[in-house]
C-alpha cells in the first residue's frame, strides 16, 4: 500500500481572453501549487475500486480519481486493480483544483504501484482528458497556462517562505454560473489581449517591497461578477488586504481568497473572526507536485 498527499492550486493571475473553437473558454492564468491536499492510499486489487471519507462523494463512477485510474488502466493495457480509498481536506467548489488534485495524484501514484514507468510528461497529457487543472496539478510548481487552462509553460515558483493564507466561506459559487455571467457582461467578441505579459512583478526578487505595484498588477477576471453577488468573498479579500497581504485575489472562479504574506509570524485577528462566520482558513505554502507520504 502507498499513501499519497494531493497539491491543490492557486490562480495568481486569471484573465478570460476569448473563445476556443470547441466554445470553452480561452485563459491566460498564472498556476501556483499550494501544500493543501487530501490524502489518498492505494493498494493492489484485481479491480478498481474507490471509496471516500466523505458521504457526498456520490458513485465512483462520477469521481476524477476513479476516471483516472481507468484512463490509466486503458491506455497501458494494465489489467491490475486498486483499492483507493479518498481522505477529503481541501473544500469542494473552491476554485484551488481539490478534485483536479487528486486525479493528478492517482495518475502519478498508480503509475508507481503498477510500474508503469510513464514519464511526468506522459501523465500530464493524459490528464488533459481529465480536466483543465490536471496536467498542472501532476507536476506542481508554477507554470503559465493558456488555452483552457491546459497548456502550460513553467515559470518561477513563489519563494518558499512566502506564506500564503487560504480562506474559504461556506458559501459556494458555480463555476457555470461564474462563466455565464461574465458572458453576459461582454457579450462583444473578445479583443485581442497580451495576457500574462503584464505579470513579471510577483516573481520579483522584492515583491514585499513593492506591494503597491504588486497590487496594481495582479487581477481575476471572475471578481468582477463574483464579488458584487457574494459579499462574504469580498470581505474575506478586504480583510487579508488590511491585515498586511501585498496582494489578496479570488482564486480560480472562487469561492476561495488568498492573501501573500512575506512569513506566516503575522499578528492576525482574523482566524478567530472567520471561525465564528464558518470560513475555513490554511496556512499555505508553495509546492511541488504530490508528495509519496
Amino acid at each position: 500500500m502507498i499513501r499519497y498527499r494531493s497539491v491543490s492550486k492557486i490562480n495568481l493571475h486569471l484573465r478570460i481572453v476569448g473563445l476556443l473553437p470547441d466554445r470553452r473558454h480561452e485563459l491566460a492564468t498564472c498556476f501556483q501549487a499550494i501544500d493543501y491536499g487530501d490524502e489518498l492510499t492505494f493498494q493492489e486489487s484485481d479491480s478498481l475500486t474507490l471509496t471516500c471519507d466523505d458521504a457526498g462523494l456520490g458513485p465512483q463512477e462520477g469521481n476524477l480519481v476513479w476516471k483516472a485510474g481507468k484512463i490509466l488502466q486503458e491506455r497501458s493495457g494494465i489489467r491490475r486493480g486498486a483499492r483507493i480509498h479518498l481522505a477529503k481536506k481541501v473544500p469542494y467548489g473552491a476554485g484551488l483544483g481539490g478534485g483536479s488534485g487528486d486525479a493528478a495524484t492517482a495518475l502519478v501514484a498508480l503509475n508507481r504501484l503498477w510500474e508503469l514507468g510513464w514519464t511526468t510528461q506522459a501523465l500530464e497529457e493524459l490528464g488533459r482528458s481529465l480536466g483543465a487543472d490536471v496536467p498542472f496539478l501532476v507536476k506542481g510548481g508554477a507554470a503559465w497556462a493558456t488555452g483552457a487552462g491546459d497548456l502550460l509553460q513553467t515559470c518561477r515558483a513563489l519563494s518558499p517562505e512566502v506564506g500564503i493564507l487560504v480562506a474559504t466561506p461556506s458559501v459556494a459559487v458555480p463555476t457555470a454560473w461564474a462563466y455565464g455571467t461574465w458572458d453576459q457582461l461582454h457579450p462583444d467578441p473578445l479583443p485581442e489581449s497580451a495576457g500574462m505579459t503584464n505579470f513579471p512583478a510577483l516573481h520579483c526578487q522584492d515583491l514585499f517591497l513593492r506591494m503597491e505595484e504588486l497590487r496594481g498588477r495582479v487581477t481575476n477576471d471572475f471578481e468582477e461578477v463574483v464579488l458584487p453577488r457574494y459579499p462574504e468573498i469580498r470581505r474575506i479579500r478586504d480583510e487579508l488586504v488590511e491585515a498586511g497581504a501585498a496582494t489578496a485575489l479570488l482564486s480560480g472562479s472562487g469561492s476561495s481568497v488568498f492573501g501573500l504574506f512575506p512569513s506566516r509570524e503575522v499578528p492576525l485577528s482574523l482566524p478567530g473572526k472567520w471561525s465564528e462566520r464558518g470560513v475555513r482558513w490554511r496556512w499555505c505554502s508553495p509546492a511541488g507536485g504530490p508528495l509519496e507520504l
